[in-house]
């Protein structure tokens, strides 16, 4: 095994201290089992999914996401058009 050091808030530790002794085990076997758990669970392949996540922990609101994603890519996509237009020399040949 490896030694790691991090930190946790008081309510973090106060909790997790409060289950290690309930359960009869020790802080170290609780945080291995749940960095064994987050380990083992599938990483979402998306930013909207990853927001999604972060959304039911930390009460981040997506309202509209998705409509924002999609103009914000509507607008790049018609600077780019305007770029290659005024540029005509810096597109690429076929």
């Amino acid at each position: 095994m490896n030694r790691t050091q991090i930190f946790l808030t008081a309510a973090q530790t106060k909790a997790l201290d409060s289950r290690a002794c309930a359960e009869g085990r020790t802080r170290s076997d609780l945080i291995r089992e749940a960095v064994d758990a987050f380990l083992a669970a599938p990483r979402p392949k998306t930013g909207a999914a990853m927001l999604a996540l972060m959304s039911k922990s930390s009460g981040a609101k997506l309202e509209g996401f998705e409509a924002r994603q999609k103009a914000w890519r509507g607008d790049l996509s018609k600077r780019l058009v305007r770029l290659e237009a005024s540029a005509p020399r810096l597109r690429r040949k076929p």
